[in-house]
């Protein structure tokens, strides 16, 4: 009887060490899911640079004062590309 009792306590404790064992696996596994998401975003986002396709970004233009020298004002216009995502946020600024 007490071989019996001895067992299921064995089997319990086995279990228990497997079950956190699958969980912190699973836990990895879906940081690994959302890295590589991140990842392709961003692969993707710099293809985009490259290419200068810039379809999914949103454009606004800025008008920029650069003073040289204390008296010389030079004026230059240009052009704001942004993406905004729950977890990226880029700026692109060109002339």
């Amino acid at each position: 009887m007490q071989k019996n009792s001895f067992t299921l306590i064995e089997t319990l404790i086995s279990l228990t060490i497997l079950l956190i064992v699958l969980a912190i696996f699973n836990q990895i596994s879906k940081d690994n899911l959302e890295e590589d998401k991140i990842f392709n975003l961003l692969n993707s986002l710099e293809n985009s640079f490259e290419l200068k396709n810039y379809s999914n970004l949103q454009k606004s233009s800025k008008n920029i004062n650069i003073i040289k020298n204390e008296n010389i004002i030079e004026s230059i216009n240009i052009n704001v590309y942004t993406y905004k995502d729950e977890n990226i946020k880029i700026f692109k600024y060109e002339k």
